[in-house]
């Protein structure tokens, strides 16, 4: 009597199981981690406009009123997922396009300053956003709010 060596048709249906039950619980983790890669962009982009924004402050001892006070063009769009990034009295809006992740297209995300006790120069920064998640938010973002 002859054996055959492979596998059994319940060995492979069980094996599809698995495998797809993996999948179903890897792709939503998948999607909110590019979602959250996608919003980070916009705190990069968004750096070297705090630090103008903190020397606009320290040498006029006010906040920009826009991004013409900061020698920025107009609601400037330089990242793949951002549409517009302003300066309105020194808040940073980021605003998301179509390119980004259907949770973030045409939402906002507000970096703040404010002014710390400490020090009249210091300044700290806070996140708040309109519509975008929490969930998305960095991290730096989530311990602010």
């Amino acid at each position: 009597m002859t054996r055959s060596h492979g596998f059994t048709l319940i060995e492979l249906v069980f094996v599809i199981s698995i495998i797809s039950l993996l999948a179903a619980v890897a792709m939503p983790a998948y999607t909110d981690y590019l979602t959250r890669a996608m919003t980070s962009e916009g705190l990069q982009l968004a750096s070297p406009v705090q630090q103008k924004v903190a020397d606009y402050y320290a040498w006029h001892g006010d906040f920009p009123a826009d991004n013409a006070a900061l020698a920025l063009p107009a609601a400037a769009s330089t990242g793949a997922y951002v549409m517009s990034l302003r300066v309105e009295q020194g808040h940073i809006l980021i605003t998301y396009g179509h390119h980004a992740a259907a949770a973030l297209q045409g939402k906002t995300l507000r970096i703040s300053p404010h002014v710390a006790a400490a020090s009249f120069l210091s300044l700290t920064w806070q996140c708040s956003s309109d519509g975008v998640d929490r969930a998305y938010l960095p991290t730096t973002c989530r311990e602010s709010l």
